[in-house]
């Protein structure tokens, strides 16, 4: 991939808890993530992946989980971007929510075509949102420690490159 000029790959990794991981249906564990992260870096492609703090029955142990995924991957990733968990419409979950152990869902005031919902035998709503705030500050404080001078650095590499591309394309036209 990189010969053939690849430089950057996203990756929905959303957790660093098997357990988690299994819950989604990723089909794959926390361990092949890693894997191809440090193949993929180790080829010279830059990494960035996305987590997706607060899923449904998601402890305090998963969330040490990811943190300690991103600590030990820091070297390969480059960037990552957090958005923390909603429950949309015409998602799986919504259309089988007894399936992934969640109930009572209703609409949210605050995100259009997202729900709120109970963890069956698990968190009420208002719970269940103060421990998404708390897993999402938890995320951030890790990547802030271990990748925030990556960021500033690949912002400024792709806005070379983007610079670069508009540089040629003016000159092919001239």
């Amino acid at each position: 991939m990189k010969e053939a000029g690849c430089f950057l790959l996203f990756f929905g990794i959303d957790s660093g808890s098997d357990k988690i991981l299994k819950i989604m249906n990723k089909g794959f564990t926390s361990e092949q993530a890693s894997k191809t992260l440090k193949e993929s870096s180790e080829a010279g492609i830059k990494n960035i992946i996305f987590l997706m703090p607060g899923y449904p029955h998601e402890t305090v142990e998963d969330i040490i989980q990811t943190k300690e995924f991103i600590k030990k991957n820091k070297r390969y990733i480059c960037s990552t971007f957090i958005f923390k968990f909603s429950l949309t419409y015409g998602s799986p979950m919504y259309y089988n929510p007894e399936k992934f152990g969640v109930t009572n869902l209703r609409e949210s005031s605050n995100f259009h075509f997202g729900f709120v919902f109970d963890e069956c035998e698990g968190l009420p709503w208002e719970q269940k949102q103060k421990q998404q705030q708390y897993s999402q500050r938890q995320i951030e404080k890790t990547i802030s420690k271990y990748t925030r001078f990556k960021n500033i650095l690949f912002y400024w590499f792709m806005l070379f490159r983007l610079i670069i591309v508009k540089i040629k394309n003016i000159c092919s036209l001239i």
